[in-house]
């Protein structure tokens, strides 16, 4: 069961984000672990503008950017919750995620842990993590698939 939407501009896929904040905030967590989102698509398909938007709704004041090159950002949001970015795509596999202390977020109830390319590190996810699909339709367009209808 998916939800497919289709955006035309960077505030819809923000709006986007915001509703599946509002969804993913009444699912139950993994046992022992903050909710944790994967972002699937091409290079520019919208996955750090999604991320964006999830960061608008948590009340993170920030520029969210994508973590590409230092891999990892945390944000600090409201009600003590963080967004902690993984941006994985330079990574050979998921044992490259060690330093990174991966499993020390994930393992903390008040982070919301999103994983650009999870892909590249698929064994370290836990089960219960989230998939969200983008698909580069054209310059303005993208079609995201949510986890739920």
């Amino acid at each position: 069961m998916a939800r497919q939407v289709i955006t035309k501009s960077l505030k819809e896929t923000h709006d986007v984000a915001r509703g599946f904040y509002s969804w993913l905030t009444q699912q139950p967590n993994g046992s022992g672990t903050g909710h944790i989102v994967c972002l699937r698509g091409d290079l520019g398909a919208g996955k750090t503008s999604f991320t964006q938007g999830l960061a608008l709704a948590m009340g993170v004041e920030d520029n969210i950017t994508s973590p590409t090159f230092v891999l990892m950002k945390k944000y600090k949001g409201l009600n003590e919750k963080n967004l902690v970015h993984f941006d994985v795509y330079r990574l050979e596999n998921s044992k490259d995620l060690e330093p990174l202390r991966f499993e020390e977020y994930v393992g903390n109830l008040n982070n919301i842990v999103v994983v650009e390319w999870p892909e590249k590190i698929g064994e370290a996810l836990p089960a219960h993590a989230h998939t969200v699909l983008f698909k580069f339709i054209d310059e303005n367009t993208r079609e995201i698939t949510l986890p739920y209808e």
